[in-house]
């Protein structure tokens, strides 16, 4: 997608909304890039009207009473879940200043080989596409109602506190690789250019999975959980 520009509220400079100080006078910026990013116009709108297109499909199919309750389930419910190994999550748990990393931070400290296959590089267009030089701080977790995040990061699921998290936290439609490369078959070309609309902070976590998740029923699974970044 395109990155948006905002105005530095102190110097009054134009700027890419990713940006967590302003490069004029290198003061922080107010907010998280990642949820900036989720609070624009486009994204905002564009995932309304997903919602209202849920919402009249569910009322139409006479399913108002079920999107309700997941509506609400979602809002009131889910939480961010990390799912990590048992070793990761000894190293977290028995030293309070380890910290979670990320891939990029990981490698980059050479703490990390990537594997050098099709996912490291999907992963790099795909993180880039949406963060740009921001990827290499975002960290991912699953939006859950259960408590059980997503069982290929690890048998160990962690939930964290969203009093910490949900200012700093936006929601993704799916896993990002899987979204950009296999659900929308975006060519590295049209990788700046994401459709909006599947991108939220975390209050309006219910939208998104609505807007995703209302043409379930019990003949059709339900797709893979979304992502949160923080």
């Amino acid at each position: 997608m395109a990155i948006e520009q905002i105005f530095c509220p102190l110097c009054g400079n134009s700027i890419s909304i990713l940006e967590i100080n302003c490069p004029h006078d290198n003061r922080p910026l107010p907010g998280y890039p990642n949820v900036r990013l989720a609070q624009t116009k486009s994204q905002t709108e564009a995932l309304e009207n997903r919602y209202q297109d849920a919402t009249a499909y569910c009322k139409t199919h006479q399913r108002d009473d079920s999107l309700e309750v997941f509506d609400v389930e979602i809002k009131e419910r889910s939480q961010a879940v990390l799912s990590l190994g048992y070793t990761e999550l000894r190293r977290l748990a028995e030293n309070p200043k380890s910290v979670f990393s990320t891939f990029y931070e990981r490698v980059k400290a050479g703490l990390q080989i990537p594997s050098g296959g099709k996912w490291d590089i999907l992963r790099g267009i795909a993180e880039h596409s949406l963060y740009q030089h921001q990827k290499d701080h975002i960290r991912f977790a699953a939006l859950s109602t259960n408590g059980i995040g997503v069982l290929n990061y690890g048998d160990c699921h962690v939930t964290l506190k969203t009093p910490l998290i949900e200012q700093r936290t936006s929601v993704f439609e799916d896993n990002n690789v899987v979204f950009t490369v296999y659900s929308q078959n975006t060519t590295m070309a049209q990788a700046i250019d994401l459709p909006p609309g599947h991108l939220t902070d975390w209050p309006n976590r219910n939208k998104l999975a609505v807007a995703k998740l209302e043409r379930i029923s019990p003949r059709n699974p339900p797709p893979s959980r979304k992502s949160l970044e923080f």
